[in-house]
């Protein structure tokens, strides 16, 4: 899946930021998440089915970017096709309360991720199924 995000580890939290035409389909230059919001970082091996959803940006075919609403959740995605993606769990009270990103190495992400976030154990779940 390509590299469709950046995302820059920072003392309190990480930045993410759509890349290229990205910033436009999305409506976002970029997001903050505190490390403490952040409940959990995996790999998933696709972005997530969601159904029916109401939206804020694209969703067409496998691209999706932007806001998504489904089940009482919000739901921030910037994936494009089939593959892996990395896959943030935030807490309830943050602005979104999942973030699935196609990034390359999704792994390393998830690692590094839980590495600074202090609900984490340091060895993220990695879900592959």
């Amino acid at each position: 899946m390509p590299n469709r995000n950046t995302i820059t580890l920072r003392p309190t939290g990480l930045i993410i930021q759509p890349r290229g035409l990205d910033k436009l389909w999305s409506l976002r230059r970029s997001i903050f998440v505190p490390y403490e919001v952040i409940i959990a970082s995996s790999v998933e091996a696709g972005p997530p089915s969601l159904g029916f959803t109401t939206r804020l940006g694209l969703d067409l075919g496998a691209k999706r970017s932007g806001t998504f609403f489904t089940n009482s959740k919000k739901i921030f995605l910037n994936t494009s096709g089939k593959g892996r993606v990395l896959h943030l769990t935030l807490d309830p009270s943050f602005e979104f309360t999942d973030i699935y990103l196609s990034i390359d190495n999704p792994e390393d992400w998830a690692r590094k991720i839980a590495a600074q976030s202090p609900s984490s154990s340091g060895n993220p779940p990695t879900n592959l199924s």
